[in-house]
């Protein structure tokens, strides 16, 4: 039978590439020996032979790759602490529309432009244009403006249609890019009552 040790020794063999998983102290190697525990007793207990063992080597190896993933991804804003720390404080179309300008003057466009974004959608709803949701899509607020024939609404094809592309990054987000779509946000600004 497997020891708890020589289980735990299977698993670092498999995950041996991704090292950085081991920083933490009693963090995944905790976890692999709880692991190696468990499947030890499982072996002595029950005997169960050495295909459901690789079995579980390979659940185990596919939920520790997944959560590697999950750690490496992170969302955007995580990238910039002076953006994720102001997020949280961005609740009013001027203070989003402030930050905007603010990131534009510093030469960050492409944050400048989803703050200017940002601010559009919080007045949408502060105005009563379409009820603005954090996890709505852009397709989804593009669709609502324009079943309410919004007069604003080929403006704002081209505002989302500007940050989708600077944002996923089809375009690269240059002073230019920004100052089109400050253009497009003033000119739905004038179309909202």
């Amino acid at each position: 039978m497997f020891s708890p040790e020589q289980a735990r020794d299977v698993f670092k063999e498999i995950l041996k590439r991704d090292e950085f998983l081991w920083e933490e102290p009693g963090g995944l190697e905790g976890i692999l020996h709880e692991l190696a525990s468990t499947l030890s007793l499982l072996l002595e207990t029950y005997g169960l032979n050495a295909f459901l063992l690789l079995g579980f080597i390979a659940t185990v190896s596919v939920f520790i790759l997944v959560v590697w993933l999950l750690r490496r991804h992170r969302f955007p804003l995580e990238r910039d602490t002076l953006v994720a720390s102001a997020s949280n404080q961005v609740n009013t179309p001027a203070t989003s529309l402030n930050l905007s300008l603010e990131l534009a003057h510093s030469g960050n466009h492409q944050e400048a432009l989803r703050y200017l974004v940002h601010s559009l959608l919080l007045q949408l709803d502060e105005k009563g244009v379409l009820n603005y949701y954090p996890w709505q899509t852009n397709g989804e607020i593009l669709n609502l403006l324009k079943q309410q024939s919004f007069s604003g609404y080929q403006a704002a094809v081209q505002l989302f249609y500007l940050f989708e592309n600077v944002w996923y990054g089809r375009w690269h987000c240059r002073k230019e890019e920004f100052e089109q779509g400050k253009q497009l946000y003033f000119k739905i600004q004038e179309t909202l009552p």
